[in-house]
This record gives structure tokens, C-alpha cells and sequence, in this order.
């Protein structure tokens, strides 16, 4: 008799019992509880375990954001309020310097900081956050009225050349006359996300994150009678699936639902 043999526990016993209740039953290569693990005998999944569970559906294409005509009036009257406040800021803090013979701060001459001149920036030519952060100087061409983003700096990586309008000009010539000659237009650390929040409460807008004034510059194209092919070679492809050519006369927010 062998040692296995002999080890073995005689049959009827409370061990034989236990030994056969610890054996899993096979069915045509499959053990008991195969049919609720979804595993076979060697443990490798036979089926997906998941692949009856529906898949949860998502809308890709929900409500865009666009300013009407009275919000964005209010948003530009909220910066030039909030430029004015900045500067007279500075203003009286130059001349408390000056009589205790200090150096005094640069003027602020045109605009209270960067956040007037990067959203003014964004609403005329649709540029992304951080397309404008990375922005350099030497990717403006004045003489062109061109503006280049290039491709390391673009989500799509692709380089594109943006046409600058009057507007869009006459900020950037402010502002560099302003700011200086460094490298990047805006040259700061932060994407100034708390000045946007609290220039939207001042405002009285909600609801909008500062890619929405890319879909609200995509809307003026299209309502000025621009080509869609040509906006959405451009700009934004996903606000054209739901922004359709209409009159000059209808409302800013073209393609907004109530």
C-alpha cells in the first residue's frame, strides 16, 4: 500500500466528506463555479465578465456656451471698471513712494494687469488658455496682422495662423507698449483662473469657463456670414455640429438652446 493510499481517509468518514465537498464538480471543462466567475479550470477568464452590463451613454454633444449681446457688454464694462480701480490703485501708490523717496512702481497705462487684454485676445481670435500663455511675441506679425500658434503649443499639434482684427491689434500694441519686450505676451506663472472667476461674479455671468469664449468667437464667424468649412478648420469643429448659419440679425448666441 502506498503512502497516498494509506493517508487516504476510508470512505464515509467525516474527512472523505469534507475532502469531497473542497472538490469542485467538472462540467464539459468547467468547474461549479465557473458559470458565476466566468473562469474555467486553470483560472483564465472563458468569457467577459462585463459583457452584459450596458454601457452607460454619454452626451458628446451637450450644451454650448456662447455670451449674448447684454453679457458681453457686461463683461467688458466689468474689465474696464476693474482696469480703471488697478491703475488709480497704482496711482496713489506711486505717490505715497514718492514722498518717501522710493523708487516708484511702472504705470499702468493702459490696462490694470493682463486679464483685460488676454480675454479681449481670446474673444477676437478663439484662442485656447493655454495657447495664449505660451504665446510669444515673435509669433505676432503686426505688419500681417497675423498670429501664429504653433504646433508644440497647439492641441491638435498642428500650426495654424490666426488673422488678427482691428481689436486684436490695437490690445497687443497696448499691451506690449505696457508690458515690455520679454519673450511671451503674457508673461506670467499662473493661468489667472481666480481674476476670471471673480471678473465673472462682477459681471454677472455664470455658467461660462473661459473656453466658452472660444465657441462664442466660433458663433460671431459663423453670423457674420464666414464659410463653416473655413471656421472649422480654424477653430471648433465639436460648436459647428450645433451652430448652423443664421441671419445678422438674429441673437449673438447662435446655435444656443433656452
Amino acid at each position: 500500500m502506498t503512502a497516498s493510499a494509506a493517508s487516504a481517509a476510508p470512505p464515509g468518514t467525516a474527512s472523505a466528506l469534507r475532502d469531497h465537498e473542497r472538490k469542485p464538480r467538472i462540467r464539459r471543462g468547467r468547474s461549479e463555479n465557473s458559470y458565476t466567475t466566468g473562469r474555467d479550470v486553470s483560472g483564465e477568464l472563458i468569457e467577459n465578465p462585463v459583457r452584459r452590463v450596458d454601457k452607460p451613454r454619454i452626451d458628446r454633444r451637450g450644451k454650448v456656451r456662447f455670451l449674448d449681446q447684454a453679457e458681453e457688454t457686461r463683461l467688458r464694462d466689468a474689465l474696464k471698471a476693474r482696469d480703471v480701480e488697478t491703475q488709480t490703485r497704482r496711482a496713489l501708490a506711486n505717490i505715497r513712494r514718492q514722498t518717501r523717496h522710493e523708487r516708484a512702481l511702472p504705470s499702468l497705462m493702459y490696462f490694470g494687469d493682463h486679464l483685460t487684454p488676454a480675454v479681449l485676445l481670446s474673444i477676437n481670435t478663439g484662442l485656447r488658455r493655454g495657447e495664449i500663455l505660451k504665446l510669444r511675441w515673435g509669433s505676432v506679425d503686426f505688419d500681417r496682422q497675423l498670429l501664429t500658434v504653433e504646433g508644440r503649443n497647439a492641441k491638435s499639434r498642428q500650426t495654424r495662423h490666426v488673422p488678427l482684427n482691428e481689436e486684436a491689434v490695437d490690445v497687443l500694441r497696448r499691451w506690449r507698449e505696457q508690458s515690455g519686450t520679454g519673450m511671451r505676451v503674457f508673461d506670467v506663472v499662473t493661468g489667472f483662473q481666480a481674476a476670471w472667476e471673480k471678473i465673472l461674479k462682477r459681471a454677472g455671468i455664470s455658467n461660462f469657463r473661459w473656453h466658452d469664449l472660444r465657441h462664442h468667437f466660433a458663433s460671431r464667424l459663423v453670423q457674420e456670414g464666414v464659410p463653416l468649412n473655413t471656421v472649422r478648420a480654424q477653430h471648433c469643429r465639436h460648436v459647428l455640429a450645433l451652430c448652423t448659419p443664421c441671419p445678422r440679425s438674429a441673437t449673438r448666441s447662435c446655435g444656443q438652446t433656452q
